[in-house]
C-alpha cells in the first residue's frame, strides 16, 4: 500500500482574492489551490491521484499559509 501526503497543487485558470491574511496580517493576493484527501487510487510517483475527493482552499502569497477552506461551488466561481 501507497501512502503519501499531496502537495497543493495550483488551479491555474483561477482568480486570485486579495484580502488579509490572518496568519501573517499582510494585504495580499491569495490563490485557489487543491490538495487530495482520503483513500485515493494513485500511481506511485505521481503528482495527484487519479481518483480522489479535494479540498479546496486559498493560500497566502507572502506566508504560504492556507487561510480559508473553499467549497467546490466557490472555487468554480473564481474560475476565469
Amino acid at each position: 500500500m501507497f501512502i503519501t501526503n499531496w502537495q497543493p497543487i495550483l488551479i491555474e485558470n483561477s482568480q486570485s482574492v486579495t484580502m488579509t491574511c490572518p496568519n501573517c496580517g499582510n494585504h495580499a493576493k491569495h490563490q485557489v489551490y487543491k490538495q487530495a484527501y482520503g483513500l485515493a487510487i494513485a500511481i506511485p510517483f505521481m503528482s495527484q491521484p487519479l481518483i480522489s475527493n479535494y479540498n479546496y482552499f486559498l493560500l497566502c502569497s507572502i506566508c504560504n499559509n492556507p487561510t480559508k477552506k473553499i467549497s467546490k461551488e466557490e472555487m468554480q466561481s473564481l474560475l476565469k
